[in-house]
């Protein structure tokens, strides 16, 4: 399992969005390895799950909707560790 230590001294899960144009796995990729200096390959699919709730964005004033989050196996193939950009929320 990989949390990734936020900036200000938190801890979470790696994640972000896909951008337009970029396919799930190259998001995948990129996200692991902007938040937490780890370079991976994807292995498979491990689950699929969703949040029916709607919570705050990481500015703590936006409202977001459901959204869907997809749980991966990877392996690490190379890193130079970093602390992750985003805020505990």
């Amino acid at each position: 399992m990989l949390l990734v230590k936020t900036r200000d001294g938190g801890w979470v899960y790696p994640g972000g969005q896909v951008e337009v144009g970029e396919n799930l796995m190259d998001a995948l990729v990129r996200e692991i390895k902007e938040e937490s200096g780890i370079d991976t390959t994807v292995s498979y699919l491990i689950g699929v799950y969703s949040n029916t709730g709607i919570f705050k964005w990481y500015d703590g004033v936006t409202d977001v909707p459901t959204q869907v989050m997809f749980d991966f196996v990877c392996k690490p193939v190379g890193w130079e560790l970093a602390v992750s950009e985003r805020n505990n929320g």
